[in-house]
């Protein structure tokens, strides 16, 4: 498998989540909320957005946005 396969959703959200203010050169704890989609959340645990959120250092509300394609 890739190189990414051992990471939870949550922990590759965390990486994403976390270096995403960087690049548009925002502070983080401005920030008033964070969404993250996650298409198949089975194995993941609740609230996939929450626990990324969390290990990225954001202590703002969170949500995940699930979606399909179908």
């Amino acid at each position: 498998m890739g190189a990414l396969n051992t990471l939870s959703a949550a922990e590759l959200g965390a990486h994403a989540i976390g270096a995403a203010p960087a690049a548009a050169h925002l502070d983080p704890g401005a920030a008033e909320a964070v969404v993250m989609g996650h298409v198949v959340q089975a194995g993941a645990g609740p609230n996939t957005a929450r626990q990324a959120a969390v290990r990225a250092g954001f202590r703002s509300p969170s949500r995940r946005a699930p979606s399909t394609a179908g």
